[in-house]
């Protein structure tokens, strides 16, 4: 800071030609000191307002804080909004004295709301969110199995499978429930190797007179729960189809004999719905089936199956399902053949 005194005592010594560069030379060096660096990253990235003003930040419920932009603050009961920028900023300017209520929302966060109270005209209000994200599915696959076994006999089962989504990431999910309220129906869902995929299945029995049939007519919600205790639900989710019809086998079957390039052989199904058959050939020992052949993607047209591989002497089992294209599937009984290699 200047001293007047010694200013005026050196003006009186020294003519003002010599003062004027000088006080320019040190302007000079007072305009190139820097400010002072910003280390706590909820400072506001832009200059405050002067006055009689509300502004913050928004930021992600978990370190590392990340700045949220697009989230809409809207300032009740004004109704007036606004979105946070790329740095996660909101302000609100020429605010009159009074109660506020600050509402921060989007459509993949939990909304949070904060109460402000505006004393004076002059007041300046600072207030930061931080947003928990919001679990949601991304994707669903919901299809059903038919399978008409010889033991323990026929049964049906739906098999639901999610990819999950959220913001603070998929270890923040907590619980995925799948229920239909109709019926009081709830079952969870089970965690896969996949940190995002669950999967649920649900057998005939677990439903009224043992059949699937509110999982097409009715549906179901999902209810996804994150590890702060924000709730999401999502659905109705329908299961489009579950296949009643079953191929059946016509040879080989009831142990009858081949030899070592059997040509398997089923009846022709005609139904309203595109569809592709599947094979299965198991070769036994010690009473337990062990997978030796299959065959996906078989035309609809078609009628049998001749097993190009040479098949080793011995006893087989093989069945013939149907998959159509949304992965419904149902599957035949179990056939029983022998190989006899007579070279």
């Amino acid at each position: 800071m200047f001293n007047l005194r010694r200013l005026a005592k050196y003006c009186n010594n020294h003519s003002l030609k010599h003062l004027i560069p000088g006080i320019l030379f040190g302007l000079a060096l007072i305009s190139c000191v820097p400010e002072p660096t910003r280390d706590n990253p909820f400072d506001l990235a832009f200059s405050p307002a002067s006055s009689n003003a509300i502004q913050g930040r928004i930021f992600s419920f978990y370190e590392p804080r990340s700045p949220l932009a697009n989230i809409q603050v809207t300032l009740l009961p004004t109704g007036r909004f606004t979105f946070t920028d790329s740095e996660g900023n909101y302000q609100f300017s020429t605010i009159t004295p009074g109660d506020y209520t600050l509402l921060a929302e989007q459509d993949n966060y939990h909304p949070d709301s904060l109460q402000i109270n505006v004393a004076r005209e002059s007041d300046l209000i600072v207030e930061n969110f931080f947003l928990n994200g919001l679990p949601r599915i991304e994707r669903s696959f919901f299809f059903s199995t038919h399978i008409d076994e010889i033991f323990p006999g026929e049964f049906f089962q739906a098999t639901l499978s999610v990819i999950i989504a959220d913001p603070d990431g998929v270890g923040d999910i907590d619980n995925l429930q799948f229920e239909i309220p109709e019926i009081n129906f709830t079952r969870s869902f089970a965690a896969t190797a996949r940190p995002d995929s669950f999967t649920l299945t649900m057998l005939d029995i677990e439903f009224p007179e043992t059949n699937l049939s509110p999982l097409v007519e009715t549906g179901g919600i999902i209810t996804l729960a994150d590890k702060p205790g924000a709730v999401r639900q999502e659905g109705p989710f329908f299961l489009k189809r579950i296949i009643q019809e079953t191929p059946t086998i016509v040879s080989p079957a009831t142990f009858d004999t081949t030899n070592a390039f059997p040509t398997l052989k089923w009846q022709h199904l005609n139904l309203q719905f595109e569809f592709q058959y599947e094979i299965e050939l198991f070769r036994i020992f010690g009473g337990t089936p062990f997978p030796t052949f299959s065959e996906k993607g078989i035309s609809e047209s078609a009628a049998s199956l001749t097993i190009s591989d040479s098949l080793a002497d011995g006893q087989y089992l093989w069945t013939i399902g149907i998959r159509d294209q949304l992965n419904n599937f149902s599957r035949s009984e179990e056939a029983r053949f022998v190989v006899i290699n007579n070279n």
